[in-house]
């Protein structure tokens, strides 16, 4: 592999680098700050046993959907973990209308039921 293209050259050879004007400090771009406390947050709720199983999952099916309106969509599913422990989540999502986003779908809540409801329980 090739370092690259050569540097200016002149008839005497390479051609250094301009030092920066007197007074100016040579540095690199910083990256702007983050709030590593709303990460810290974030990975701390999705590590937690509630919510582990949609990290590592090995099967995922929908349970039921709801249309409330045309741009709101609630689904009800059920993932196994690798674990085989299977949980049930269910997930509010609204289409954005309008703007440079206009027809992205985004999460307003996701919740886990722990013991959710299930028809199948039921005893006649």
């Amino acid at each position: 592999m090739s370092p690259g293209p050569p540097g200016p050259t002149s008839a005497r050879g390479p051609v250094p680098p301009a030092p920066p004007p007197p007074g100016a400090h040579a540095t690199r771009p910083r990256a702007p700050a983050a709030d590593l406390g709303q990460f810290e947050r974030f990975r701390r709720v999705v590590l937690s046993d509630a919510f582990n199983a949609l990290v590592m999952w090995e099967d995922v099916r929908v349970l039921s959907r709801l249309t409330p309106a045309d741009d709101v969509v609630v689904r009800r599913f059920e993932v196994v973990g690798r674990d085989g422990a299977a949980r049930t989540y269910t997930m509010r999502q609204k289409q954005r209308l309008g703007g440079h986003k206009d027809g992205y779908w985004f999460t307003q809540s996701l919740t886990v039921d722990d013991d959710g409801f299930d028809v199948r329980r039921l005893s006649v």
